[in-house]
């Protein structure tokens, strides 16, 4: 398996990597509408990315080989205790090796730290098994968006 960091995105760089797995995943594999992954809403959200990093037999001497997956945590503007989870993205190569869940652990840290008392989202349908494994649960009936089918899921953190 190989060696995985993910870091809150703090820098131009880190948002570019971002936006390339997002281009990858949401763009070339699902064939989401261009206009529909816009970046209108990022700049009000704070995002996660994973990057691949090379082994190395001295600590902390490791390398940032590629990114792999990112997130974003957009805070709700009506409900100050909560945050919307969305623009889950992990490299078609790279699925099953827990990235996933490593990017959702992460940002439900920070959650709880930042305050937050809930998450949600609008999952895709396909994907809400995964979510069901971290803990969410579905409060919704399956709804299209952006062409896609999704449900409403929901994590009330501690």
């Amino acid at each position: 398996m190989p060696l995985i960091t993910v870091v809150k995105i703090a820098t131009p760089q880190d948002m570019a990597d971002a936006y390339t797995v997002r281009r990858k995943v949401f763009l070339e594999e699902r064939k989401i509408n261009r206009e529909v992954e816009d970046r209108a809403e990022d700049h009000l959200a704070h995002h996660w990315i994973a990057y691949q990093m090379s082994p190395s037999s001295e600590p902390g001497q490791e390398q940032l080989i590629k990114p792999v997956g990112t997130i974003r945590l957009m805070p709700s503007p009506t409900e100050p205790t909560s945050g919307r989870l969305g623009r889950v993205a992990v490299l078609k190569e790279c699925r099953g090796q827990g990235i996933g869940r490593m990017l959702v652990q992460c940002v439900e840290a920070y959650a709880v730290s930042a305050g937050f008392k809930r998450i949600y989202m609008h999952a895709l349908n396909d994907k809400a098994s995964f979510y069901k494994l971290l803990g969410y649960h579905t409060y919704s009936n399956v709804f299209i968006e952006e062409d896609v089918p999704h449900i409403k899921m929901e994590r009330v953190l501690c």
